[in-house]
C-alpha cells in the first residue's frame, strides 16, 4: 500500500496542501490505490476531501481509526435525538444564528444546539450548568456521530477532550493545562484500543508515531510511506518497527537562503529529517535544482527523485488560446498567499512605478492571508496600499477555487517572492498564456521561466528593473503576445502523462527494493 502521511488539511489551504490535493487527484485519475493519512482531528475532513474528488476509501485519519469510524454509514443527528436529562424544556430556533436555544421553564440556559442550515442536522451542542456556566461542548462529525467532547473548567478554560466510537465508548483522552491567559496545551494523551490495551503518550506526535507503526504493521505487504508533513512524523519514519520504503517529501525550500544552498541554515521544519536522511529510502523534491542541491549537501542520501508538484492535463492543453488583444489591457495578477516570504511590499512598489507611467494598470492578488500574529502581514500590506495611494489599483481578492476566468483575462503574472520550491500559481498562469515577470530565485521561477521566451526574470530585489520590464511589455504588445505563445507551450516535463510516469517509476523502485 502507498501511504501519503500528513498532519491535516487546512481550510485555508497552503501551497503544500494544494500540491498534495493535485497529487491525490492524479492518482484518482489513474485509478491507483493509495491511502491519504492524516493526524489531526477535523469535524469536516471527509466533507472537504469528498468535495475535492477524494473518496472515503482513500482516507485514513488517526482519530477515525481509533474511534472505529472506518467504513460507517452516515447517520445525521437532529434535535429530537438529543437527551438533556431534563423535562419540560423550551426550544427557540434562532435561524439567523443557525442554532436552537434550549431553556428551562424559568428561562435558564441548558444548551445551544448548532446546526447546518440546509436541514438543521446537529453539528455541536454547547452545554451549560444550572448557574449558566459552559461546562462541555459535544461535536458531531459530518457523518452524524458524536465524535468528541470538550470539557471546561468553571473559569471557562479547556480541561480535557474525549473522543468516542459510534457506540459512544470513549477511546481517546487529551488533558490540557493553561499556558497563558489565552492559550492551553495538551500535556498527555490516553489511548484505549479495541482489544482493551491502554497506552499513554506525552504528545500527539508520540501518539501519531504509534499510529504510523500500527498501520504499517496492519498491511502485511511491503508498504511505501511518503512523508508530506515532516513535523508530524519525521522521527517516526526513522524508527519504524516494520521495514517500509520511506520517502521524505520536500515540498518547500529546505534552506533559509536558496542562493547559498550548501551553507545556509536549514529550514527548521526539515532540519531533523535531513540530518537523519540516511534513515529514508528516498528524498522527493519538485525541481531538478533542489534535488541537486540536497544531494550535494547530504552525501548520506540513498536516492533522490524529482517530480513536479503540478501538472497540465490534456483538457488544459486543448483549451483555445486567448490572445492578448482579447484580455484586459494592463491587468496583472499575483497568485500567492499574503505572507512575509511573498514579499508583497516589493510588488506594491513595482506596481506604483508602473502605474506612474501607465495609469490603466491594475493588480489583483489571489491567496489566503497568513494568520500569524493576528494577520499582521495582511494588515501591513493593506496599510502600504493606502500609503502608496494604490487603493484603486491593487485589490486583495482572497482565495478563489477557480482561477480560469481570471487567468484568461490577465496579461501579466507577477511574483516577488524571496524563494519558492514549486509554484502552482505560476504553472497555472503559464498554462493559460499569462506572461510571468518574476524575481530570478530558486526554485520555481528559475525552473519554470525561460527568460525572454515565456516570461521575464529580473534580479532579486531590483524593483526598478521589474517595473521597467513590465512597462516595456505593456507598451510592446506584439512581444507580449510572443511570450504568451511560448507560455502556452508548457514544457513536456509538466504534462500529466510525464508526471504520472515519474510517480510510476518511483513505485517501481520501491517494489524492486522490496524484492531485492
Amino acid at each position: 500500500m502507498i501511504f501519503f502521511v500528513n498532519d491535516t488539511l487546512l481550510d485555508k489551504k497552503s501551497g503544500i496542501d494544494q500540491a498534495v490535493i493535485k497529487r491525490m487527484q492524479l492518482f484518482e485519475r489513474q485509478n491507483i490505490a493509495y491511502t491519504y493519512v492524516t493526524r489531526d482531528w477535523s469535524q469536516d475532513l471527509h466533507h472537504q476531501l469528498n468535495a475535492l474528488g477524494v473518496s472515503d476509501r482513500r482516507l485514513l485519519n488517526m482519530f477515525d481509526y481509533y474511534q472505529q469510524m472506518i467504513d460507517i454509514q452516515p447517520n445525521k443527528t437532529f434535535l429530537p435525538d438529543l437527551d438533556f436529562g431534563l423535562k419540560n424544556l423550551r426550544y427557540i430556533d434562532e435561524q439567523n444564528e443557525d442554532r436552537f436555544i434550549v431553556q428551562r421553564n424559568d428561562e435558564r440556559l441548558v444548551a445551544r444546539v448548532n446546526y447546518q442550515k440546509e436541514d438543521q442536522h446537529v453539528t455541536s451542542v454547547e452545554r451549560f450548568d444550572s448557574a449558566g456556566n459552559l461546562y462541555a461542548i459535544d461535536f458531531y462529525n459530518q457523518r452524524g456521530f458524536k465524535s468528541m467532547t470538550q470539557w471546561y473548567t468553571i473559569d471557562h478554560q479547556l480541561r480535557s477532550e474525549v473522543w468516542y466510537t459510534p457506540e459512544g465508548l470513549d477511546v481517546l483522552h487529551a488533558t490540557y493545562r493553561q499556558t497563558s491567559q489565552e492559550t492551553v496545551e495538551a500535556i498527555g494523551w490516553l489511548l484505549t484500543t479495541p482489544n482493551g490495551q491502554v497506552y499513554q503518550f506525552a504528545t500527539i506526535t508520540a501518539l501519531f508515531e504509534h499510529f504510523v507503526n500500527a498501520i504499517n504493521e496492519l498491511y502485511p505487504e511491503f508498504n511505501t510511506l511518503i512523508l508530506d508533513s515532516v513535523t508530524s512524523a519525521d522521527a517516526a519514519f526513522t524508527r519504524l518497527r516494520k521495514p517500509a520504503y520511506t520517502v521524505l517529501g520536500v515540498h518547500n525550500v529546505h534552506v533559509t537562503d536558496t542562493q547559498e544552498p550548501a551553507t545556509a541554515l536549514l529550514n527548521e521544519n526539515y532540519e531533523y529529517a535531513l540530518l537523519n536522511v540516511a534513515h529514508f529510502s528516498n528524498v522527493l523534491t519538485t525541481t531538478p535544482k533542489q534535488t541537486a542541491d540536497i544531494v550535494a549537501r547530504f552525501p548520506d542520501i540513498k536516492a533522490a527523485t524529482t517530480i513536479p508538484a503540478g501538472y497540465v492535463t490534456n483538457e488544459q492543453h486543448q483549451r483555445p488560446q486567448v490572445k492578448m488583444n482579447k484580455r484586459e489591457f494592463g491587468k496583472m495578477v499575483a497568485i500567492t498567499n499574503i505572507s512575509p516570504n511573498s514579499n508583497l511590499i516589493d510588488l506594491l512598489h513595482v506596481i506604483k512605478k508602473v502605474h506612474n507611467q501607465i495609469q490603466s494598470v491594475t493588480l489583483d492578488i489571489y491567496g489566503y492571508a497568513d494568520y500569524v500574529n493576528n494577520y499582521a502581514e495582511e494588515i501591513k500590506i493593506r496599510q502600504a496600499i493606502i500609503n502608496l495611494e494604490l487603493e484603486e489599483v491593487v485589490q486583495l481578492k482572497g482565495h478563489v477555487d477557480h482561477l480560469q476566468p481570471v487567468l484568461e483575462n490577465a496579461q501579466i503574472l507577477v511574483t516577488t517572492a524571496h524563494s519558492s520550491s514549486f509554484d502552482l500559481g505560476l504553472l497555472a498562469g503559464l498554462t493559460n498564456g499569462v506572461v510571468p515577470v518574476a524575481y530570478a530565485v530558486d526554485y520555481a521561477p528559475n525552473a519554470l521561466i525561460t527568460n525572454d521566451q515565456n516570461g521575464c526574470l529580473v534580479t532579486h530585489g531590483d524593483v526598478d528593473a521589474m517595473a521597467e520590464q513590465i512597462v516595456y511589455l505593456l507598451k510592446h504588445q506584439r512581444i507580449l503576445q510572443q511570450f504568451s505563445n511560448s507560455a502556452y507551450e508548457t514544457p513536456s516535463a509538466y504534462d500529466e502523462a510525464n508526471v504520472w510516469q515519474a510517480w510510476a517509476q518511483l513505485m517501481t523502485i520501491a517494489k524492486e527494493e522490496h524484492q531485492a
